[in-house]
């Protein structure tokens, strides 16, 4: 099934702020959403658009996108947002134009990953889940079945904590087996005993590019062995919003790896869109969110 999906709103329009950001989740689960739908075998188009732009241009975007590409399924990524505060749990609910299978089973899934409201019920059970609404400009403006996931409530504590629970990849893995009740393929299991530990190779990523970037901008001399360890550690700058150059362009590939979206990719450039990213990363690694890159956000882009 060709399936074009895209992550709501964009810095021009960022969308509910409660506990947490509905712009940093929905970028935070995008990347691993597709991967699923790919592993799942579907052909997917990403219709998130590429820079800022005002709420009617955004919602344009994807939905011209997808339909110029022919899509037989479309999904906005959302969250949601009721109250200032609300201490406990509201659920998660789809949004469509009329009731359709696609829409039910990724609702259902949802709830079934423990988004529901208070008393433990889906949100909007009565509808199946689902908020009928023909209003909406994505549902109402697709040539396709569509469907705007709001996956919970920003300002919910115990939404909040359920997400957490899952993280973004475990939550995009809800929502993309969802759809046709499919199950994403597992690893195989080893079946024979685990060999002793070899000598460690060298890491696949290119660290190397650093380390020469880091000596040549005078800030260490390192050697170029592509391991990233303690000189490798010393020898990054700290690096923030106004940066520009190799070494802000290889935080911005190695955030890209890692799963994070830059809506400009990697421009060597710092920017509003570097810095949130940043935070993102920050704070799913437990580190203070401040957008700058120190020791210990390094330590973390570098693994150790």
């Amino acid at each position: 099934m060709k399936i074009a999906y895209r992550g709501g709103h964009n810095y021009g329009a960022p969308g509910a702020v409660g506990i947490i950001s509905e712009l940093d989740t929905n970028r935070e689960v995008l990347p691993h959403f597709g991967n699923y739908l790919k592993s799942l075998g579907h052909e997917i188009l990403d219709v998130t658009p590429p820079y800022n732009m005002d709420k009617y241009e955004d919602l344009a975007y994807g939905v011209n996108k997808a339909n110029a590409w022919g899509a037989d399924l479309f999904l906005s990524l959302h969250c949601n947002n009721a109250y200032d505060k609300y201490n406990g749990s509201i659920g998660s609910e789809v949004c469509v134009y009329s009731e359709h299978e696609y829409a039910v089973n990724v609702s259902r899934a949802l709830f079934l990953a423990g988004f529901t409201d208070d008393g433990g019920n889906q949100r909007r059970a009565g509808t199946k889940g689902l908020n009928i609404n023909p209003r909406l400009y994505e549902v109402r403006n697709t040539k396709m079945p569509a469907m705007i996931v709001e996956m919970f409530f920003v300002e919910a504590v115990k939404d909040v904590e359920n997400y957490r629970r899952l993280g973004p990849a475990g939550i995009a893995k809800v929502i993309a087996e969802g759809i046709e009740g499919k199950r994403v393929p597992e690893a195989s299991k080893p079946t024979t005993p685990m060999p002793q530990p070899k000598p460690q190779a060298k890491p696949q990523y290119d660290f190397a590019s650093l380390q020469a970037e880091c000596n040549r901008q005078g800030f260490s001399k390192q050697a170029i062995d592509n391991y990233p360890g303690p000189n490798t550690l010393n020898g990054c700058p700290l690096v923030k919003q106004g940066a520009r150059g190799n070494i802000t362009k290889w935080i911005q590939e190695r955030l890209i790896y890692l799963g994070y979206s830059l809506a400009y990719g990697a421009d060597g450039i710092f920017g509003e869109g570097t810095k949130q990213a940043i935070m993102a990363f920050q704070r799913n690694n437990g580190l203070v969110a401040d957008g700058i890159v120190g020791r210990n956000t390094w330590k973390k882009l570098l693994g150790l």
